[in-house]
């Protein structure tokens, strides 16, 4: 599995996935190739209209990437959006904004932190004002990083010595971490089972 791929678009360093080498934003044109095959499956029919959303940080390098690995998959009609104005978009669907307004916009998101100074300027039109600040590492991916070194610090022992056999237990050990922290969400106190083949089972 590779996860926090994103970062990575503008990378020129494929991404080893197996026997294979992939550029980050093929893998981001496959996720969503595969996000609007399971919504043609559930509705019965394709969407009239796509947009995807990205950083507001990004430039034409980047979005020009992901738009030329979109079409590579045949989704060239897909629409690209930042991020801020698509949650801009989104607000107003339940609370009007003033035109002339300014608000500020907080995407904490899976893979990184995002403040953007937005205005509307009219109807359902929204102006990013001066320039996005974004923290790459603190997002969703961090979070469950700091949960999964949390757990394996309070059971090193454990951990020592895993064989690559017990790497489809990791990952579903990563998975239980992630699930714990949505579960913090709401709650002040999770446990997660230490559960890996031929180890003393135990919980942090």
């Amino acid at each position: 599995m590779v996860r926090g791929f994103m970062r990575r678009i503008g990378d020129e360093i494929p991404i080893a996935v197996g026997e294979l080498s992939i550029l980050p934003e093929h893998l981001f044109a496959t996720a969503v190739r595969w996000v609007l095959a399971r919504a043609q499956e559930q509705e019965g029919a394709s969407p009239g209209a796509v947009t995807v959303a990205h950083p507001a940080d990004w430039g034409q390098y980047r979005t020009a990437l992901l738009r030329q690995a979109l079409a590579d998959l045949g989704l060239a009609h897909v629409a690209l959006i930042s991020a801020p104005v698509a949650a801009a978009l989104h607000y107003e669907l339940h609370e009007m904004l003033d035109t002339g307004g300014t608000f500020a916009v907080f995407d904490l998101g899976g893979s990184g932190f995002e403040a953007t100074a937005m205005a509307k300027t009219s109807g359902r039109t929204f102006e990013v004002m001066g320039r996005p600040e974004q923290i790459e590492q603190l997002g969703g991916a961090d979070f469950d990083r700091a949960i999964f070194e949390h757990v394996a610090a309070g059971a090193s022992e454990v951990f020592a010595g895993l064989e690559s056999a017990e790497m489809q237990a990791l990952w579903c050990l990563r998975r239980e971490c992630s699930q714990a922290k949505e579960a913090l969400s709401a709650e002040v106190s999770v446990s997660i089972p230490v559960l890996l083949p031929g180890r003393t089972p135990r919980s942090n």
